[in-house]
Protein backbone atom coordinates (compact mmCIF):
# COMPACT_ATOMS: atom_id res chain seq x y z
CA UNK A 1 0.00 0.00 0.00
CA UNK A 2 1.03 3.59 -0.97
CA UNK A 3 1.02 6.33 2.17
CA UNK A 4 1.14 9.71 1.40
CA UNK A 5 1.60 12.96 4.21
CA UNK A 6 2.36 10.59 6.90
CA UNK A 7 3.43 12.41 9.73
CA UNK A 8 6.92 10.65 11.78
CA UNK A 9 4.69 9.31 14.39
CA UNK A 10 1.81 7.74 12.15
CA UNK A 11 4.93 6.11 9.58
CA UNK A 12 6.28 4.54 13.08
CA UNK A 13 2.99 3.24 14.21
CA UNK A 14 3.04 1.27 10.64
CA UNK A 15 3.01 -2.36 10.88
CA UNK A 16 6.22 -3.69 9.25
CA UNK A 17 10.07 -3.32 9.93
CA UNK A 18 12.25 -0.98 8.08
CA UNK A 19 15.67 -1.73 6.76
CA UNK A 20 17.30 0.70 9.56
CA UNK A 21 16.33 -1.58 12.22
CA UNK A 22 17.31 -4.72 10.03
CA UNK A 23 20.59 -3.28 9.79
CA UNK A 24 20.83 -3.14 13.37
CA UNK A 25 20.99 -7.23 13.42
CA UNK A 26 24.62 -6.71 12.27
CA UNK A 27 25.36 -5.86 16.15
CA UNK A 28 23.37 -8.95 17.56
CA UNK A 29 19.55 -9.52 18.52
CA UNK A 30 20.62 -7.58 22.05
CA UNK A 31 21.20 -4.99 20.59
CA UNK A 32 18.61 -5.01 17.82
CA UNK A 33 16.16 -5.10 21.31
CA UNK A 34 18.44 -2.33 22.80
CA UNK A 35 17.53 0.19 20.07
CA UNK A 36 14.11 0.03 19.57
CA UNK A 37 13.35 1.76 23.10
CA UNK A 38 16.66 3.58 23.08
CA UNK A 39 16.96 5.09 19.75
CA UNK A 40 18.34 8.47 20.85
CA UNK A 41 19.66 11.07 18.20
CA UNK A 42 23.08 12.00 17.83
CA UNK A 43 23.87 15.45 17.16
CA UNK A 44 24.28 14.51 13.73
CA UNK A 45 21.29 13.30 13.14
CA UNK A 46 19.42 15.53 15.12
CA UNK A 47 20.74 18.33 11.76
CA UNK A 48 20.07 15.78 9.34
CA UNK A 49 16.62 15.72 10.43
CA UNK A 50 16.29 19.34 10.14
CA UNK A 51 17.48 19.49 7.09
CA UNK A 52 15.06 17.02 5.61
CA UNK A 53 12.17 18.50 7.27
CA UNK A 54 13.16 22.14 5.92
CA UNK A 55 14.25 21.10 2.29
CA UNK A 56 11.63 18.79 1.87
CA UNK A 57 8.72 19.37 3.53
CA UNK A 58 9.01 23.64 4.42
CA UNK A 59 5.34 23.55 5.24
CA UNK A 60 5.90 20.83 7.79
CA UNK A 61 8.74 22.73 9.24
CA UNK A 62 7.05 25.95 9.51
CA UNK A 63 4.30 24.20 11.60
CA UNK A 64 6.91 21.97 13.90
CA UNK A 65 9.48 24.46 14.89
CA UNK A 66 9.13 28.01 16.79
CA UNK A 67 12.01 29.92 15.75
CA UNK A 68 13.55 31.74 18.32
CA UNK A 69 14.80 35.30 17.06
CA UNK A 70 16.51 36.87 19.60
CA UNK A 71 18.83 35.26 22.27
CA UNK A 72 17.46 35.25 25.88
CA UNK A 73 19.20 35.80 29.07
CA UNK A 74 18.39 34.07 31.91
CA UNK A 75 20.76 35.59 34.06
CA UNK A 76 18.36 38.19 34.15
CA UNK A 77 14.71 38.75 35.38
CA UNK A 78 13.67 39.65 31.91
CA UNK A 79 15.39 36.81 30.60
CA UNK A 80 13.88 34.40 33.04
CA UNK A 81 10.66 35.73 32.51
CA UNK A 82 10.81 35.10 28.70
CA UNK A 83 12.43 31.61 29.12
CA UNK A 84 9.30 30.63 31.27
CA UNK A 85 6.94 31.90 28.82
CA UNK A 86 8.64 30.65 25.57
CA UNK A 87 8.43 27.05 27.56
CA UNK A 88 5.03 27.69 27.99
CA UNK A 89 4.54 28.80 24.32
CA UNK A 90 6.21 25.45 23.07
CA UNK A 91 3.86 23.04 25.44
CA UNK A 92 0.89 24.58 24.53
CA UNK A 93 1.85 24.83 20.84
CA UNK A 94 3.45 21.01 20.34
CA UNK A 95 6.24 23.28 18.78
CA UNK A 96 10.45 23.01 18.77
CA UNK A 97 12.47 25.49 19.81
CA UNK A 98 14.98 26.29 16.77
CA UNK A 99 17.23 29.04 17.25
CA UNK A 100 17.74 32.35 14.14
CA UNK A 101 21.03 30.71 14.35
CA UNK A 102 19.96 27.18 13.03
CA UNK A 103 17.76 28.54 10.93
CA UNK A 104 19.87 30.59 9.22
CA UNK A 105 22.55 27.41 8.58
CA UNK A 106 19.49 25.65 7.24
CA UNK A 107 18.65 28.45 4.82
CA UNK A 108 22.64 27.88 3.90
CA UNK A 109 22.24 24.51 3.38
CA UNK A 110 18.88 24.75 0.89
CA UNK A 111 21.14 27.92 -1.04
CA UNK A 112 23.50 25.06 -1.75
CA UNK A 113 21.55 22.90 -2.86
CA UNK A 114 19.71 24.83 -5.39
CA UNK A 115 22.71 26.14 -6.56
CA UNK A 116 23.99 22.48 -7.78
CA UNK A 117 22.98 21.34 -11.61
CA UNK A 118 21.53 18.06 -10.17
CA UNK A 119 20.47 18.76 -7.03
CA UNK A 120 18.24 21.69 -8.06
CA UNK A 121 16.84 19.90 -10.93
CA UNK A 122 15.86 16.83 -8.54
CA UNK A 123 13.79 19.48 -5.71
CA UNK A 124 12.09 21.17 -8.09
CA UNK A 125 9.92 19.25 -8.67
CA UNK A 126 9.09 15.99 -6.47
CA UNK A 127 6.53 13.67 -4.42
CA UNK A 128 8.40 14.27 -0.60
CA UNK A 129 8.35 11.34 1.88
CA UNK A 130 5.90 8.39 0.16
CA UNK A 131 5.61 5.58 2.39
CA UNK A 132 5.23 1.74 0.94
CA UNK A 133 4.28 -1.45 3.22
CA UNK A 134 5.47 -4.68 1.27
CA UNK A 135 6.18 -8.15 2.29
CA UNK A 136 8.98 -10.46 1.81
CA UNK A 137 8.65 -13.87 1.66
CA UNK A 138 9.47 -17.49 1.25
CA UNK A 139 7.10 -20.08 -0.22
CA UNK A 140 9.46 -23.19 0.32
CA UNK A 141 9.92 -22.58 3.75
CA UNK A 142 6.48 -21.06 4.28
CA UNK A 143 7.29 -17.44 6.23
CA UNK A 144 6.35 -13.59 5.26
CA UNK A 145 7.80 -10.89 6.75
CA UNK A 146 5.87 -7.63 6.39
CA UNK A 147 8.24 -4.05 5.78
CA UNK A 148 7.86 -0.79 5.23
CA UNK A 149 9.88 1.96 3.94
CA UNK A 150 9.62 6.18 3.35
CA UNK A 151 11.32 7.84 0.53
CA UNK A 152 12.74 11.07 0.42
CA UNK A 153 11.73 12.00 -3.28
CA UNK A 154 9.95 10.49 -5.68
CA UNK A 155 10.14 12.04 -9.90
CA UNK A 156 7.81 10.54 -11.81
CA UNK A 157 9.07 10.32 -15.29
CA UNK A 158 8.44 9.24 -18.76
CA UNK A 159 10.90 6.94 -18.62
CA UNK A 160 11.99 5.10 -15.41
CA UNK A 161 10.93 7.24 -11.97
CA UNK A 162 13.10 8.43 -9.63
CA UNK A 163 13.42 7.74 -6.33
CA UNK A 164 15.98 10.06 -4.41
CA UNK A 165 17.63 10.34 -0.57
CA UNK A 166 18.78 13.63 1.05
CA UNK A 167 22.16 12.26 2.76
CA UNK A 168 24.44 14.76 5.02
CA UNK A 169 27.68 14.06 5.31
CA UNK A 170 31.04 15.46 6.89
CA UNK A 171 32.65 14.07 3.76
CA UNK A 172 30.61 13.94 0.21
CA UNK A 173 33.81 13.66 -2.01
CA UNK A 174 33.43 10.16 -4.33
CA UNK A 175 36.67 8.51 -2.20
CA UNK A 176 34.88 9.55 1.19
CA UNK A 177 30.88 8.92 0.52
CA UNK A 178 31.79 5.30 -1.10
CA UNK A 179 33.14 4.57 2.14
CA UNK A 180 30.13 5.88 3.78
CA UNK A 181 28.07 4.26 1.42
CA UNK A 182 29.30 1.06 2.70
CA UNK A 183 29.70 1.87 6.55
CA UNK A 184 26.21 3.24 6.86
CA UNK A 185 24.74 0.33 4.20
CA UNK A 186 23.27 3.21 2.11
CA UNK A 187 23.24 0.30 -1.15
CA UNK A 188 21.19 -1.80 1.70
CA UNK A 189 18.86 0.98 2.00
CA UNK A 190 19.06 1.82 -2.00
CA UNK A 191 17.37 -2.27 -2.76
CA UNK A 192 15.14 -2.11 0.28
CA UNK A 193 13.53 0.90 -1.05
CA UNK A 194 14.20 0.11 -4.99
CA UNK A 195 12.04 -3.03 -4.27
CA UNK A 196 8.93 -1.67 -1.84
CA UNK A 197 8.39 0.86 -4.55
CA UNK A 198 8.43 -1.95 -7.44
CA UNK A 199 6.05 -4.38 -5.44
CA UNK A 200 3.71 -1.54 -5.05
CA UNK A 201 3.43 -0.05 -8.43
CA UNK A 202 4.94 -2.69 -10.90
CA UNK A 203 7.79 -0.36 -12.00
CA UNK A 204 11.44 -0.18 -11.38
CA UNK A 205 13.30 3.06 -10.70
CA UNK A 206 16.30 4.87 -10.56
CA UNK A 207 17.84 5.87 -7.28
CA UNK A 208 20.49 8.31 -5.98
CA UNK A 209 21.68 10.46 -3.33
CA UNK A 210 22.13 13.73 -2.96
CA UNK A 211 25.27 13.85 -0.71
CA UNK A 212 25.41 17.52 0.87
CA UNK A 213 28.42 17.96 3.87
CA UNK A 214 27.63 19.19 7.25
CA UNK A 215 30.06 22.01 7.28
CA UNK A 216 30.21 25.34 5.62
CA UNK A 217 30.66 25.46 2.42
CA UNK A 218 28.09 22.76 2.52
CA UNK A 219 29.43 21.45 -0.91
CA UNK A 220 27.05 18.48 -2.82
CA UNK A 221 27.17 15.59 -4.66
CA UNK A 222 24.98 13.42 -6.52
CA UNK A 223 25.23 9.95 -6.49
CA UNK A 224 23.77 6.83 -8.78
CA UNK A 225 23.89 3.47 -6.84
CA UNK A 226 22.92 1.20 -10.05
CA UNK A 227 21.60 -2.35 -10.96
CA UNK A 228 23.93 -1.95 -13.58
CA UNK A 229 27.10 -3.07 -11.35
CA UNK A 230 25.88 -4.87 -9.39
CA UNK A 231 26.18 -2.73 -6.02
CA UNK A 232 22.49 -2.96 -5.82
CA UNK A 233 21.98 -6.80 -6.02
CA UNK A 234 24.79 -6.91 -3.23
CA UNK A 235 21.95 -4.83 -0.98
CA UNK A 236 19.58 -6.63 -1.97
CA UNK A 237 21.15 -9.84 -0.57
CA UNK A 238 22.50 -8.01 2.64
CA UNK A 239 18.77 -7.28 3.37
CA UNK A 240 17.21 -10.33 1.92
CA UNK A 241 19.93 -12.21 4.76
CA UNK A 242 18.96 -9.58 7.73
CA UNK A 243 15.04 -10.33 7.29
CA UNK A 244 15.87 -14.06 7.86
CA UNK A 245 17.79 -13.08 10.93
CA UNK A 246 14.65 -11.55 11.74
CA UNK A 247 12.59 -14.27 10.58
CA UNK A 248 14.77 -16.54 13.27
CA UNK A 249 14.80 -13.76 15.82
CA UNK A 250 10.83 -13.66 15.68
CA UNK A 251 10.13 -16.90 14.83
CA UNK A 252 12.26 -19.45 15.78
CA UNK A 253 13.47 -16.68 19.46
CA UNK A 254 17.03 -17.06 18.26
CA UNK A 255 19.37 -14.71 20.24
CA UNK A 256 23.00 -13.98 18.56
CA UNK A 257 25.49 -12.01 20.60
CA UNK A 258 28.71 -10.09 18.91
CA UNK A 259 30.52 -12.20 16.84
CA UNK A 260 28.49 -15.24 18.08
CA UNK A 261 30.14 -14.85 21.14
CA UNK A 262 33.29 -16.23 19.42
CA UNK A 263 37.02 -15.12 19.89
CA UNK A 264 38.27 -13.68 16.25
CA UNK A 265 41.56 -12.78 15.03
CA UNK A 266 42.36 -9.09 13.95
CA UNK A 267 44.19 -9.03 10.43
CA UNK A 268 45.41 -6.39 8.66
CA UNK A 269 42.35 -5.16 6.55
CA UNK A 270 43.37 -4.57 2.47
CA UNK A 271 42.45 -1.61 2.59
CA UNK A 272 45.33 -0.36 4.84
CA UNK A 273 47.86 -2.59 3.25
CA UNK A 274 47.15 -0.57 0.31
CA UNK A 275 47.68 2.83 2.36
CA UNK A 276 50.32 1.78 4.01
CA UNK A 277 52.44 0.46 0.52
CA UNK A 278 51.31 3.28 -1.72
CA UNK A 279 52.88 5.60 0.84
CA UNK A 280 56.14 3.08 1.16
CA UNK A 281 59.63 5.41 0.03
CA UNK A 282 61.80 3.15 -2.44
CA UNK A 283 65.40 3.31 -1.20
Amino acid sequence: MIYKNLTQQQYIELEGINQSALQNLYRGTKYFDYKINNNIPTKEMIFGTQVDEYVLTPKFFKEKYFILAEKIDKRTKEGKKKSEELEETLKNECKTLITQDELDILKNVHASLMSHKWSAKFLRKFQPQICYDFSVEDEKENWCIDCKCRIDGLIETKKEPIIFDLKTTSDATFDGFTKKIFTYGYHIQAAFYLDGYYKNTGKHAKYYIIAIENKEPFQVAVYELSEDNGLINIGRTEYLNLIRKYRDMVFNKEQNDLNNNKILKIEVPKWYSNKIYSNSFIY
